[in-house]
Order: structure tokens, then C-alpha cells, then sequence
């Protein structure tokens, strides 16, 4: 009787301990946070939009699919995204919000957004999620 109630206990403890282990994951990776002074992330606050392009060049290294994605209008398809070569600056450079897909096009779950104010960055906005919320 003894062997059947550990056996009972591990089969209902189990997929417990696998659902706080996977809840422990999304927390643990979970990343929202602003930046308004310094620099992170390879970028820095105050820099020209062309500087803070060459930069992207070094995030670009760990994150190969990365795409700089432009909303530009209120309707839904009023929106580029682009790989970020130097023939795509001269597209992107008269927007203020620049949003860096990290995970490619149409991945908006690991992003860094940029925001601008009289051509320089006064904001960097880094958001990570492995989930998506209802």
C-alpha cells in the first residue's frame, strides 16, 4: 500500500513540477524595460538616427534575422519592414519610431523600439516574451 502511494504522489507531483518549471522560464526571460539616459544594448541615448543605424549593424551579429520594421500611418498596412543595409536608412531616416525585429519579420514577441526627437534617440524600449497573453 505504501509503494502505491509514492507512485500516486510522483504521477500527480510531476506535471506540477513541470508547469512551475516552464511559469519559472517565461518569468525568468520576461524583459520590459525603458532606457532614457546611457546607453544599452549597443545603443546610446542622444545619438544621431545614422550613428544609432551603424550600431544596429552590431546587435545585427546576434540576432541575424533581425528586421527594422516602420509603421508609418494609422491603417493597417501602412507599414514596412526592411533589412537594415544602407539603402534602407535612406528609406527609414524621416521616421521618429523604429522598431528592431529581433526574430525576423512578423516576430514581434523580442523587440527593441527606438524613439526619436529632433533626429536624436531619446528612448529605447526592450520587450521579451516566450508567450502570449489572452
Amino acid at each position: 500500500m505504501r509503494r502505491l502511494q509514492k507512485v500516486v504522489s510522483a504521477i500527480l507531483i510531476v506535471p506540477v513540477l513541470i508547469v512551475l518549471t516552464y511559469f519559472g522560464f517565461l518569468w525568468i526571460t520576461y524583459i520590459d524595460d525603458t532606457v532614457v539616459s546611457g546607453s544599452k544594448y549597443g545603443l546610446s541615448i542622444g545619438a544621431t538616427k545614422l550613428q544609432t543605424y551603424k550600431d544596429i549593424s552590431t546587435i545585427q551579429k546576434s540576432y541575424p534575422k533581425l528586421k527594422i520594421y516602420i509603421s508609418y500611418g494609422e491603417r493597417a498596412g501602412d507599414n514596412m519592414t526592411l533589412s537594415p543595409t544602407m539603402d534602407s536608412f535612406k528609406k527609414i531616416e524621416k521616421y521618429d519610431r523604429w522598431d528592431l525585429l529581433l526574430d525576423g519579420e512578423g516576430e514581434f514577441f523580442n523587440v527593441i523600439k527606438l524613439d526619436y526627437t529632433n533626429g536624436a534617440l531619446v528612448g529605447i524600449y526592450r520587450h521579451r516574451k516566450y508567450f502570449e497573453a489572452p
